[in-house]
């Protein structure tokens, strides 16, 4: 989130066009900005370490638990998703009131979590449009 954002939603987008190449423009209850050049390729690269940082994770957990999650539903990746939703909140909740968490791993690694069981759902989503199309084979 940009620094001086000041709280709520924060809505991405992309604009890319060949007269001005790639602008960010981030929105939020209050303001938008516009970003471009290095503030662009300097998101642009935390963007790629974030999601090789999660990849990393992807890995190391197959090789701990397999591939558990391709034995869930839709519905259960959902649920997964929310309930690390609800641990950031609450550990959140916590540092707001200078309480340090006692077992969590911290909200970074329940992002990362996040960001792998959003792409087990779009793998599963992909996965039941082809069988409709297949004809359920």
């Amino acid at each position: 989130m940009p620094p001086d954002h000041p709280g709520g939603a924060c809505l991405l987008d992309f604009i890319v066009t060949k007269q001005t190449g790639v602008t960010l423009w981030y929105t939020t209850p209050t303001l938008t900005r516009r970003m471009t050049g290095m503030a662009v390729e300097d998101t642009i690269r935390q963007y790629n370490e974030i999601v090789s940082e999660a990849q990393e994770l992807l890995r190391a957990k197959d090789h701990d638990y397999g591939e558990s999650w391709r034995d869930m539903r839709l519905p259960s990746i959902t649920d997964q998703i929310l309930i690390k939703v609800k641990r950031i909140q609450r550990l959140e909740e916590l540092a707001s009131k200078g309480e340090a968490a006692r077992v969590a791993e911290g909200r970074e690694a329940e992002y990362r979590d996040i960001i792998n069981y959003c792409v087990f759902a779009i793998i599963r989503l992909r996965e039941e449009t082809a069988g409709e199309s297949s004809g359920g084979d």
